[in-house]
């Protein structure tokens, strides 16, 4: 994948969303930076958010090894079915 990156509608709802979820470590388009002033202060405080303007940019945060990025993990992997 190669290109810009455009930007993305209602960007505070969606970092709402992942400060409710738990993500601690979001990529947003470079574009979308002026959209952060109308989120609330205590969200952004608790993620960290990385700017892009191409793809390419993307692959390396998101295959960062830090241990800690993203969601938490389960501690005892989720069944692969439901149980019956």
């Amino acid at each position: 994948m190669r290109g810009a990156v455009l930007p993305i509608p209602d960007v505070k709802a969606k970092l709402l969303a992942a400060h409710r979820a738990g993500i601690k470590s979001v990529v947003l388009p470079e574009r979308n930076r002026g959209d952060l002033a109308d989120v609330p202060s205590v969200v952004l405080e608790s993620l960290e958010i990385h700017f892009i303007r191409r793809v390419e940019e993307a692959l390396p945060l998101c295959l960062e090894s830090s241990g800690q990025q993203g969601r938490s993990q389960p501690s005892t992997p989720a069944p692969a079915f439901p149980p019956a």
